[in-house]
């Protein structure tokens, strides 16, 4: 069966939802998966339907569906797709056919719990949108970080006890934004600073005990989102995060705020709910950053 759905605006791929309340929000109702393909393109729903009209298929969702090997076998044929989702099929690994895929601009996975990907993933060389939720990785996979082209990564929810991520992660040249919900990271390699065109850094819930320096050399930086985490402390570099406009901090176990803060001129947004700050040092941010929100209490 097919199910007929109206693309949405093209637009730009959607923030996640206000930062104030990261903490219970998944990223915005709107996904990529929403504008890619042709207006008015049918969202298959059943793999076999979708391979009898192969050169019809732009977007497909498989969530639920069991994936019959036989089937499975042909999805190369399917060469047009451009927006894949799939979600609670059963996959403890993800198929090799599905990364023979030329068109893919999106892929989604949700409670499939891979615990790696195929090396072949890294070939999926139009994919712009990855999102991977309810996964099992103890490593971010390296095939990953040939994704040249990727604007968005977002790990959800991700199972295994800590999740190590490549120090090879700073390849992603082009990728604007990074989100991490629920997904125990050990730290983040220096080569993160190598991200030079991020906007959106999201690492919530991930109990991230330490920000390294090489983060403030995210120049293109606008929304940082570290809610829900054991932070004690943030960078003296800090500062040099020029276009930061909303800093959230919400839930760590921080007592103070070093003072270099004041460096983040088009900050509007600083929220420090959930942290031992005192009235003092507080009044003192609001009197160095006289044009930005700060967010304090409880």
């Amino acid at each position: 069966m097919r199910a007929f759905f109206i693309s949405l605006p093209k637009i730009f791929f959607a923030l996640p939802l206000l930062f104030s309340l990261s903490l219970r929000a998944q990223p915005g109702p709107e996904s990529p998966f929403d504008h890619i393909g042709p207006f008015g393109a049918f969202v298959f729903t059943e793999l076999k339907p979708a391979l009898k009209e192969a050169a019809l298929v732009y977007k497909m969702d498989l969530t639920g569906q069991v994936m019959e090997p036989k089937l499975t076998a042909k999805v190369p044929r399917l060469s047009n797709l451009q927006a894949l989702k799939l979600g609670s099929n059963n996959l403890h690994a993800l198929p090799k056919e599905f990364t023979q895929l030329p068109a893919l601009q999106f892929f989604s996975s949700k409670e499939n719990p891979f615990d790696s990907l195929p090396g072949e993933f890294g070939m999926l060389r139009e994919l712009r949108y990855l999102e991977l939720i309810g996964t099992n990785f103890d490593t971010l996979p390296d095939a990953l970080t040939h994704l040249g082209r990727i604007k968005s990564l977002q790990v959800q929810n991700n199972k295994a006890d800590t999740m190590h991520l490549p120090p090879d992660i700073g390849y992603l040249v082009s990728l604007e934004q990074l989100l991490f919900y629920k997904s125990r990271i050990d730290s983040l390699p220096a080569t993160i600073g190598q991200l030079k065109k991020l906007k959106t850094f999201y690492l919530v819930d991930c109990g991230l005990r330490q920000l390294p320096p090489a983060a403030c050399d995210l120049n293109a930086l606008e929304t940082l989102v570290l809610d829900n985490n054991g932070l004690t402390a943030i960078p003296k570099q800090i500062g040099k995060l020029r276009n930061l406009h909303t800093l959230s901090l919400r839930n760590n176990k921080l007592t103070q705020i070093d003072e270099r803060v004041c460096f983040l001129q088009n900050l509007a947004v600083l929220d420090l709910r959930g942290n031992a700050i005192p009235d003092y040092d507080l009044a003192v941010l609001k009197a160095l950053l006289p044009g930005c929100t700060i967010y304090s209490g409880k």
